[in-house]
């Protein structure tokens, strides 16, 4: 065991090495090693995915790594040599990329032979003449500054979408392909150089649109002592957003982080803190990059319009397809969201089936709602 996790090889390497040695079929091997690593779980040698296990001294370097300790300290303190622990460094970096790889929108565009040329090629658009900005009164001067950032145009919010999503693609292939194991850091260097210039993209693309936070904030709160809360909750709305925003889809990204706002409000603020009841914009910001993309009772609806209009999408619904969507989404006062194995036991199904269920019933409800709520529902 310990010769295999000083070679740091993984499973079917092992299995292929062993079976020449005996000559005992590779699958017979893999077989055997992992019955093995079942059975003796705190002496096991490989993962679920056939990696090396990690080690006590890995777990050590690697947190004396995160601490910001010099290379030489760490090797002193592990009694290995410099050159180990630097492999093991980057072993652990590949790890974490592998744990949690890049998601991003996909285009076709991205496959594209020319697609770097193509997308990260040529400079971003530029806005010429900027539109006045209203500040409104009364604003921290925290919040005033939202006001200095311009808003992206269309041309450049496609622009950014794509850069975004393109960037997070590259890095998801290069994570794909790494070899945890044999990592080098130039590997290591342009995964970490392409999530650096995908963190950029988001955060021009989160600070264009914060204003657009405060004026919803304001229109449901007011200057209540939820207000501060409440725009901390719909920064989070706002990112979120931005992670699911399919630029292609032809719609602006104001329409979608609005709604999306709207709808956690409407489930996180208790209607009793309302500063008005009914959501209407008045803000020329918002007006103006929705133009021509949300129709009036987009740009008019409210938290609690939203709450009515998806209980309207429900009326064709069966009893159980409506508690399955109302209890998964803790919609309308029904609790805390229940998991699908939970409702599974309710009923008397399995979690699959429960899944089945709620599709077809969100199927049903998508053809009641206009385009922007259908987009934020699950698929």
């Amino acid at each position: 065991g310990e010769l295999l996790r000083d070679k740091r090889l993984k499973l079917h390497v092992v299995a292929r090495q062993i079976s020449e040695e005996i000559g005992r079929a590779v699958e017979t091997i893999r077989y055997t090693l992992r019955r093995f690593d079942q059975a003796n779980p705190t002496q096991a040698l490989f993962s679920g995915n056939g990696l090396p296990m990690v080690s006590e001294s890995h777990r050590l370097v690697w947190e004396a790594h995160e601490r910001g300790d010099e290379v030489a300290v760490i090797a002193k303190s592990v009694r290995q040599t410099q050159k180990q622990v630097k492999s093991i460094v980057r072993e652990m970096r590949a790890r974490t990329h592998k744990n949690t790889p890049p998601e991003h929108i996909h285009n076709d565009l991205f496959a594209a032979p020319d697609a770097d040329a193509l997308i990260l090629g040529t400079p971003p658009p530029t806005n010429d003449t900027p539109a006045k900005v209203r500040i409104p009164k009364d604003l921290p001067a925290y919040l005033r500054s939202l006001y200095e950032v311009p808003l992206m145009t269309a041309e450049q919010e496609v622009d950014a979408f794509r850069r975004y999503n393109f960037v997070k693609f590259k890095a998801g292939q290069l994570v794909d392909a790494l070899d945890v194991c044999q990592t080098s850091e130039a590997e290591l260097r342009s995964i970490d150089e392409l999530l650096r210039c995908a963190d950029d993209l988001r955060q021009a693309i989160v600070r264009a649109n914060l204003r657009l936070v405060v004026s919803i904030a304001k229109k449901h709160v007011g200057w209540s002592p939820r207000f501060f809360e409440v725009i901390s909750d719909g920064n989070i709305s706002l990112m979120r957003a931005v992670e699911k925003f399919d630029y292609a889809r032809g719609f602006k990204f104001s329409t979608y982080a609005s709604w999306a706002i709207i709808k956690n409000f409407a489930r996180t603020i208790p209607e009793e803190h309302y500063h008005f009841t009914r959501y209407v914009t008045g803000q020329e910001e918002l007006i103006d990059a929705t133009a021509g993309t949300a129709n009036e009772e987009g740009r008019e609806l409210d938290a609690q319009g939203l709450k009515d209009m998806i209980r309207k999408s429900m009326r064709d619904l069966t009893d159980r397809e409506r508690t399955i969507v109302t209890s998964h989404f803790g919609l309308f006062g029904s609790g805390d969201a229940q998991t699908l194995e939970q409702l599974g036991s309710q009923f008397g199904v399995t979690k699959e089936r429960v899944r089945q269920i709620e599709r077809r019933a969100i199927g049903k409800m998508k053809v009641l709602l206009p385009e922007q709520v259908v987009d934020l529902l699950p698929t």
